[in-house]
């Protein structure tokens, strides 16, 4: 009975897949090896605190068959221009992330470096960063989204005016040593 109770799981749990997909499921990084680029804009105000910037973002991850991120880095650097009641600051961001998560939210945490010039001078520190690249379309070998969707949704809950955007594409390539567990660039249906 066992034995029998333990198949008849494995079987519900690798047919969910299937069945999800033909319930119209949120998009998802199909298992592969991915590799993308990220465009930031925009800013936000405050009311008397107005900031804008720009910045870019490399990333790779792998996917695995049972969709989990097995190993996955993000790079990024920001510049802001930051205007309020004590003047404007001129500030950059950057660092790496390490990612993890799932093939519908593959998400990254960790600590990058931020320089801030002031008018009583420069101020350099860690800053806490997050990140999740959620797609919103995908194709068996590509995706994109906005990967500052939940930063949006966080400023406006606080009041906070924001027309930030992440917009990222990925591709997803094919693994160079084929007899060592390499997904095929093909989907299943």
């Amino acid at each position: 009975m066992r034995r029998l109770t333990a198949v008849v799981g494995a079987v519900a749990v690798l047919g969910v897949p299937a069945a999800a997909r033909a319930a119209g499921a949120p998009p998802a990084f199909s298992p592969g090896r991915w590799s993308g680029t990220m465009r930031i804009e925009g800013g936000i105000d405050t009311g008397n605190l107005h900031a804008s910037g720009q910045g870019t973002g490399d990333f790779a991850f792998t996917i695995t068959r049972a969709g989990f991120v097995t190993s996955g880095n993000l790079s990024v650097s920001e510049s802001i221009v930051t205007t309020g009641p004590q003047g404007t600051f001129h500030s950059s961001t950057s660092g790496a992330l390490p990612l993890n998560g799932d093939a519908r939210n593959v998400s990254g945490a960790g600590t990058m470096t931020f320089h801030i010039d002031t008018p009583f001078g420069p101020v350099d520190g860690p800053v806490d960063a997050e990140i999740s690249l959620i797609p919103l379309r995908t194709t068996c070998t590509r995706a994109s989204g906005d990967a500052a969707i939940p930063e949006r949704q966080f400023q406006a809950a606080e009041g906070i005016g924001t027309n930030v955007t992440a917009e990222f594409t990925a591709r997803r390539s094919a693994d160079s040593a084929p007899n060592r567990g390499a997904v095929p660039l093909r989907c299943a249906a």
